[in-house]
């Protein structure tokens, strides 16, 4: 997870500029004024001395003193809005010095900065255009009547802390146009006056002036102008560097790194990836959401994604392209679709991870018809991103990979990568390095690398090649020496392609299973299906060492939700493993019943064959299996104790088909150690229970040939191979060993994966 930074302070407390001094100096004051003058100097004292509540009441008795002077006012006013943080008394004490007719330029300017905090943008433009105006008819006065360099330097550096404010308001509004054309009249007065120190120049003109730039870079880069963007990138870098806590700002953010990435991937030119990575950007209309953070207190969120976010957040998607392109030489791409959905987040899922709080949407809060979005592109997508407006709220991005609901706190499709973006992150030029953090995250869970956050100085000892600096660094050297051949666990494959979902894990959940759970469920409240899902969480985030306490809590999931199918599953192994069967074979038929899995219907079938002695209960579980399966290697096994089920209920002639058809599967997928074995039962059936010693022999010794050998094969071999029975009729009599039981399959499936999140 990646969390929300402050990128500027807005602006300082005001300055004392020169030329006020000199009034002070050599006006005539009346005793009142001198009074107020004294009062307003010992106010200063103290606020250099952070005893914000002694100036404040110096500078309110100044204002008492000289009350027909405005100035007073608005040093209120200012300490109202920089120290005291009353926004509201702050805009009074300002509207007082005006109407006293005061005109000073940063009254104005504080006006509007009050007015672009509150995001009242056509009222702050208006306050910040008479800031302007005056400021520089201050500037032509001073020079007209020779005010000297030090007057006229700090009238230019207020004008330039007036057009700072004047471009960062036009940057808001996304007229960046405005921002460059503003902020070279502002490099002009510097040049000229140098009011600004080398590598100071006023941070919040720098700042705009770059983010415009770079903002020009990521349309640039959008349309594939790739020469374009990475001379706008190097504007912006350039502008950046004007002032040095916003160039370390922005380099942390690895925007000098946009550049050289925008002129490789113009060398590249067209490219043929071996894999393109798809998403579908699903665009969370509301979010009406009252919650607890984590320490108890309660949030309430009420928010609306913005056009504005919606296009911000797309362009980065192409940045973030644009980056794996490069850094996979081509190889590998990223194609999304685009979707608006018009519903409601009415809940957040809140952790605590390194210290750090993070705030991700209840996707189930958001009801069915986002569920049956997801099903609907499920099998079609690799990952999902999921925008919402955290505006107020959001403490972190998120990403990874995760398992989504179909039917919500009930029915979970096959594991997809996870991206969770708070929308208005993304109209920050620096956006797309939020992205990257969290599609790195989607990446980890793609090819196995951990721990993650590797970039931190706790982690970096994981990998000891990397010697850089900084997340950039840290993925570019994945994708440089260990992507794609990081060993993944699903496959042996070290291809670009290993980095997809889609394929390693097919959706398997049906239609018609979606349907057959939101039937099961309909009479269960809703509160009570999210309160089971609850519950199963709670005792799955308990210890081992809590056994008892899981399976109580697990009981406790099924009385609200007798469907639930997690409960189920964990309640169904509980009790194999306790050996209470007919408890456990009663789970796993409500679990088949709502989730089919493989490894269920043979654990079932498992039960009845060897346990229960019901071979007939186990045929329609085994033949289960098989379906589920046809053509995979999970089938072999269940084949051939379909065979032998079918063989302890006399059906001989179906147990030799489903040995045929498991020996022309298993040669199929190459599985000698299947293959021998459905050999042997083959030949076992037709010689011990068909009598067909000579159609039996050829079969038994091919099997152990091929390796099927054991005990109780090693017998037959003797019987039928070493010894034929038509020179040996008394062996045919002679006791055999008992048919041996296939072990128990535990495989379990994939739980609900934790997303991957970081601080």
């Amino acid at each position: 997870m990646l969390r929300s930074g402050s990128l500027i302070r807005h602006c300082r407390s005001p300055l004392v500029f020169s030329f006020l001094g000199l009034v002070f100096a050599l006006s005539e004051l009346s005793a009142d004024a001198q009074r107020a003058r004294d009062l307003y100097l010992q106010s200063r004292r103290y606020l250099e001395q952070k005893q914000v509540t002694k100036a404040l009441n110096l500078a309110l008795q100044a204002e008492a003193e000289d009350a027909s002077n405005g100035w007073y006012s608005a040093n209120v006013g200012s300490l109202y809005q920089w120290h005291i943080k009353k926004p509201d008394t702050a805009r009074l004490y300002y509207q007082k010095a005006l109407q006293k007719g005061s005109q000073e330029p940063w009254i104005y300017r504080h006006l509007a900065i009050l007015d672009f905090n509150a995001q009242k943008m056509g009222s702050a433009r208006d306050q910040i255009e008479t800031a302007v105006t005056l400021g520089q008819s201050r500037l032509e006065t001073g020079v007209d009547q020779n005010a000297g360099p030090s007057n006229l330097k700090a009238l230019a550096q207020d004008q330039i802390t007036n057009l700072g404010w004047q471009c960062r308001i036009a940057l808001e509004e996304g007229r960046y146009l405005d921002v460059i054309r503003l902020s070279s009249k502002a490099e002009q007065l510097q040049d000229r006056y140098r009011p600004f120190a080398a590598g100071r120049l006023d941070g919040t003109l720098v700042y705009s002036a770059a983010e415009a730039l770079y903002w020009q870079g990521h349309e640039a880069l959008s349309r594939a102008e790739y020469n374009q963007a990475a001379t706008a990138y190097d504007q912006g870098t350039s502008w950046a560097n004007r002032n040095a806590s916003m160039a370390e700002w922005f380099r942390n953010q690895g925007m000098s790194e946009l550049a050289p990435m925008a002129r490789a991937r113009a060398s590249l030119g067209v490219i043929q990836p071996v894999y393109v990575h798809r998403f579908h950007a699903l665009y969370l209309n509301e979010v009406k959401a009252r919650f607890q953070d984590s320490s108890g207190h309660w949030i309430n969120a009420e928010t609306r994604i913005t056009d504005n976010q919606i296009s911000a957040s797309r362009i980065m998607e192409t940045v973030l392209q644009t980056w794996l392109e490069v850094h996979s030489k081509g190889k590998l791409s990223l194609h999304g679709e685009h979707h608006k959905m018009d519903l409601t987040v009415r809940n957040f899922k809140v952790s605590t991870s390194y210290g750090v709080e993070s705030r991700q949407p209840d996707l189930e809060s958001a009801g069915q018809e986002l569920a049956d979005f997801l099903f609907e592109y499920g099998g079609d997508v690799d990952t999902w991103f999921f925008y919402w407006n955290g505006e107020g709220f959001a403490t972190t991005a998120n990403g990874g990979a995760h398992v989504y609901a179909y039917v919500p706190w009930q029915l979970y499709g096959s594991m997809r990568g996870y991206v969770s973006m708070p929308s208005h992150w993304m109209e920050k030029s620096s956006g797309f390095l939020t992205l990257l953090h969290e599609y790195f995250h989607v990446v980890e869970a793609m090819s196995g690398i951990k721990p993650v956050h590797g970039f931190l100085d706790s982690a970096r000892r994981n990998f000891p090649g990397w010697r850089g600096k900084g997340q950039f660094d840290y993925f570019r050297w994945h994708f440089y020496n260990t992507l794609p051949a990081v060993k993944n666990s699903l496959t042996q494959k070290r291809e670009w392609s290993n980095l997809n979902f889609k394929n390693i894990y097919p959706e398997i959940v049906t239609a018609g299973l979606v349907q057959k759970n939101k039937d099961r469920v309909q009479t269960v409240a809703v509160d009570k299906l999210e309160r089971a899902h609850l519950l199963y969480q709670q005792a799955r985030n308990l210890p081992a060492s809590s056994q008892n306490e899981k399976i109580g809590l697990f009981q406790q999931v099924l009385e609200l939700n007798p469907w639930h199918i997690m409960a189920n599953q964990e309640l169904a192994i509980h009790y194999s493993r306790q050996k209470e069967y007919q408890l456990a074979a009663e789970h796993y038929k409500t679990l088949l019943s709502l989730q089919p899995r493989v490894w269920a219907a043979n654990n079932l079938a498992w039960i009845y064959q060897w346990q229960l002695k019901q071979p007939a209960s186990a045929i329609p579980v085994l033949q289960q299996a098989i379906e589920l399966d046809r053509e995979g290697t999970d089938s072999l096994g269940s084949r051939i104790n379909l065979s032998r089920a079918l063989m302890d209920t006399k059906q001989f002639a179906a147990s030799l088909k489903a040995l045929q058809e498991c020996r022309t599967v298993a040669n199929q997928l190459e599985s000698s150690k299947h293959y021998s074995e459905c050999t042997f039962w083959e030949g076992f059936v037709l010689g011990e229970k068909k009598a067909d010693p000579d159609a039996a022999r050829p079969l038994i010794a091919e099997a152990w040939q091929k390796g099927y050998q054991n005990n109780f094969s090693r017998f037959y071999y003797n019987k039928y191979v070493k010894k034929p029975a038509s020179r040996n009729r008394a062996l045919m009599g002679s006791a055999q060993p008992e048919v041996q039981a296939a072990p128990f399959l535990m495989s379990l499936p994939e739980n609900e994966p934790v997303q991957v999140s970081h601080d």
